[in-house]
């Protein structure tokens, strides 16, 4: 379901206060390890061909729907 109204585009004002706030934080140093020795994988190295068709596909896209997933998607 699209909603249609306009965007309300007034401008608004934004107040900050400066005052810092009070926050406990940990400034312990923390000792990092890592591994240098590589990794036991198993890999499939076989070539595999890849095929595609040249032809436009036909499909019937309800514009509506499409314009949900795109607000979801960057909401």
């Amino acid at each position: 379901m699209v909603d249609e109204r306009p965007v309300d585009s007034e401008p608004i004002e934004l107040v900050a206060d400066e005052r810092p706030v009070d926050v406990e934080v940990e400034s312990e140093v923390i000792e990092l390890f890592a591994d240098d020795r590589p990794v036991e994988v198993d890999v499939d190295n076989d070539e595999i061909e890849l095929l595609a068709d040249d032809k436009p596909v036909e499909a019937d896209v309800d514009r509506l729907v499409m314009f949900d997933v795109v607000v979801l998607a960057t909401a």
